[in-house]
């Protein structure tokens, strides 16, 4: 810095206030100590210009150093006293382009001018400017969720298979054998559902009434419902109803069901020389259900028995007749409809009830 001079260095054709004067800028001669002399009683002090660390006003100004450390270089003579209040203009555009609104630094900002428009007729440099740090990011308040893995759904464990063929039997009035050897009686009047396949595949039904000539309950008529084919025989008539369709029963008959299935119709007699009628109803997928029509003191009635096919899953199949599984249990073969094993035959049998909307039976 020299005697009262402070050097600037600007660009071609930005005007400062100070323009006006005729004296071109390069013509100024520097300023001599006597004519600030009515200032000496006054020491210069460092003008506060925003954030600028001093403004030094003797001599000649090279550099101003910004209080964000921050140094331009000012390298073009200029006349002090006449210059002063513009230099600390230039400062204020300056310093508006570093740490100024927004508003000023968009006016100040020009194409091709990387320290932007300055209130003056030339540019200045910006020697060293420090890196402004870059703010540290905000958290996102709700952290984006990732997508969720679509899980695979859960393979089921193969179901346990019968095994073996279960058979059945509901015999005279009415005498229940389970499949594992379980004994107990159904000496109640109504429609009960024999055997129920969890499906709804198959279905063994059978009505029980008193008949003529002997005491107790006795099965009357039967059906079989097997896959959406229904059959059924009623004793005292012999009469064999197919889909709504009635057949006189006629040994040697056999009837093919649609979709797979047929029935069968012959004659037999016991040991003791009693005769039958047999009704046999075998469905596609293996199973057996046999209606035997007997006299008994000049009434008929039916003793129901069957077999379940082995390729079932165990415990698929349920009624008056007990549960069919792969064990040979007898213990657990009362079950109610919800599979829940029960030792109470009354609850169990009044459970296995026809209900309204499930019979089969016409």
């Amino acid at each position: 810095m020299a005697d009262g001079t402070i050097t600037a260095r600007y660009s071609e054709g930005i005007q400062p206030r100070f323009a006006e004067q005729t004296k071109p800028v390069e013509q100024i001669a520097p300023i001599e100590a006597a004519p600030v002399e009515s200032r000496a009683a006054e020491p210069m002090t460092p003008t506060p210009v925003a954030d600028t660390t001093t403004v030094v006003s003797s001599g000649q100004v090279s550099q101003i150093v910004l209080r964000d450390s921050t140094t331009v270089d000012v390298s073009s003579p200029t006349k002090m006293d006449d210059t002063l209040g513009n230099v600390i203009d230039f400062l204020d555009g300056l310093l508006g382009l570093f740490g100024g609104d927004e508003e000023k630094k968009d006016e100040k900002k020009t194409e091709g001018n990387p320290v932007g428009k300055l209130p003056g007729t030339g540019t200045a440099t910006v020697i060293n400017k420090p890196e402004e740090k870059e703010e540290p990011k905000k958290v996102e308040e709700q952290k984006k969720e990732e997508p969720k893995k679509t899980e695979e759904p859960k393979k089921e464990a193969p179901k346990q298979k019968m095994g073996k063929p279960q058979k059945f039997l509901s015999v005279a009035d009415p005498h229940i054998t389970t499949a594992d050897g379980g004994k107990y009686d159904n000496k109640k009047q109504g429609d009960f559902i024999l055997a129920k396949s969890d499906s709804g595949d198959l279905v063994v039904q059978s009505r029980q009434e008193p008949i003529k000539g002997s005491s107790g309950i006795w099965q009357t008529k039967a059906a079989v419902k097997t896959d959406g084919n229904t059959v059924q025989f009623d004793a005292a008539s012999k009469t064999v109803t197919i889909n709504g369709k009635n057949y006189p029963f006629e040994a040697g008959k056999d009837i093919q069901l649609p979709g797979g299935g047929h029935v069968k119709m012959s004659k037999d007699k016991f040991d003791s020389g009693v005769p039958y009628d047999r009704l046999e109803v075998f469905t596609k997928d293996g199973d057996k259900i046999n209606m035997l029509n007997i006299q008994r003191n000049g009434s008929q009635y039916l003793d129901i028995s069957g077999t379940v096919s082995a390729d079932r899953d165990s415990g698929s199949v349920k009624g008056t007749v007990g549960a069919m599984d792969a064990d040979t249990d007898s213990s657990n073969d009362m079950v109610m409809r919800d599979g829940k094993v029960t030792k109470d035959l009354d609850s169990m049998l009044e459970d296995w009830r026809v209900r309204s909307g499930e019979s089969i039976l016409k």
